[in-house]
């Protein structure tokens, strides 16, 4: 379902209806930041489970390779519950072969979305129960982006817990961030989040997926996935299982107005906006007297990345941090404007809307919006003779 491209000049006097969530609006002339959260908080998206810890930084590296051996032993009793679960023509794997699932989990899911939807990718970081990306996309595709790329992971963690049911809450966030400065801060913030979340105090240390242009060896990062259909058309050899195995490519994008940097300049820069946005969450946690006491006692209480990684996968923080997210990132002045034309929009949504419930079939809705869903009554229940 596609929107139309129809957008009216003016909006109804009749003034919009109260909304508990933001009317999302597909939009092709801003990035976009992106937040969706695991059900329950728990740590699906633990980085051992979703992507075989891949710290940018040397130095945590090492360190991980010095515990290879015991999270290779996990792996190894994880492989022998999935293949317990597993039915007769299912493939069997191996520790290391499931170590290699997991590996490629979240970034081949992210690389085949961006393929199929040709959305361009800014920064992304695979949090143990949370994800934030900052993108945009130049065909108005995001719901079916985000619908591929959680469906994706989903199936995958779902196949190596044994779980069931949805990973992702419902609906995921989805704010316009509309100037350069705040698309710098938003940058800063998404890589910047294992420092800010007092896990780690590099966050080029963290050992799940934590991706940005200029960061990485490469801008154009390969992950492997196991292709499961052309397993099974191929017929199940075991013999010949690593070959199933296939990459997708990922390729990160500077944000507008810096292609011309040069990826080691542009890194410089990211790491200048992490060190900005840290230090105005910190200022403006000053202001607050129970704020500024609990982070001067908990300065220095960094949780490590031995720690990180030992956390089990089911694990779900006592007391979440919530955030009330804004409709929109930018300067006081774009966001007010902004605030202008969505009131707009809102009337002009809610008038169509009812025409469209009301049976008008032909009623064209605002560029980058959606009609609503018809609810139909269920039949009444049969009952037998």
């Amino acid at each position: 379902m596609s929107a139309t491209n129809e957008p009216p000049a003016t909006a109804p006097t009749t003034r919009p209806k109260r909304r508990s969530r933001p009317l999302r609006v597909e939009r092709d002339d801003v990035p976009i930041f992106v937040t969706n959260r695991s059900v329950e908080e728990r740590f699906w998206l633990h980085p051992l489970l979703s992507c075989a810890a891949q710290p940018l930084n040397g130095k945590a590296r090492r360190v991980l390779k010095a515990l290879d051996r015991r999270n290779l032993k996990r792996f190894d009793r994880l492989a022998q519950r999935v293949n317990a679960r597993s039915g007769l023509n299912s493939p069997k794997f191996t520790g290391a072969q499931l170590q290699r699932f997991a590996k490629g989990l979240v970034g081949s899911a992210l690389a085949r979305a961006q393929r199929e939807y040709g959305v361009k990718i800014y920064a992304f970081i695979s949090m143990s129960n949370h994800i934030h990306i900052v993108l945009s996309t130049p065909r108005k595709n995001l719901s079916l982006f985000m619908r591929d790329f959680k469906s994706t992971t989903a199936r995958g963690i779902n196949f190596l817990t044994g779980r069931r049911g949805p990973l992702w809450g419902r609906r995921y966030d989805a704010q316009p961030i509309l100037d350069d400065a705040a698309a710098k801060g938003r940058v800063g913030y998404t890589v910047g989040n294992p420092r800010k979340a007092k896990l780690l105090q590099d966050p080029e240390e963290w050992p799940g997926l934590n991706l940005c242009f200029g960061l990485q060896e490469s801008q154009e990062l390969e992950f492997e996935y196991f292709d499961y259909e052309a397993w099974r058309e191929d017929g199940p050899k075991k013999d010949r299982f690593d070959d199933f195995f296939t990459t997708a490519t990922l390729v990160l994008s500077p944000l507008p107005g810096c292609e011309d940097l040069d990826p080691q300049d542009y890194a410089r820069d990211v790491r200048s906006w992490i060190e900005a946005v840290l230090h105005e969450e910190e200022a403006a946690a000053d202001k607050k007297p129970k704020e500024a006491s609990r982070r001067s006692s908990n300065r220095s209480a960094i949780v490590g990345l031995e720690a990180i990684l030992n956390a089990n996968f089911e694990y779900r923080p006592r007391n979440p941090a919530y955030k009330r997210r804004p409709h929109c990132f930018g300067s006081p002045e774009n966001r007010k404007q902004h605030f202008e034309d969505m009131s707009n929009l809102y009337g002009v949504y809610d008038d169509r809307s009812e025409r469209y419930l009301a049976g008008d079939p032909d009623v064209k809705f605002p560029e980058g919006t959606y009609p609503p869903p018809i609810v139909r009554a269920a039949p009444p229940p049969s009952i037998a003779p």
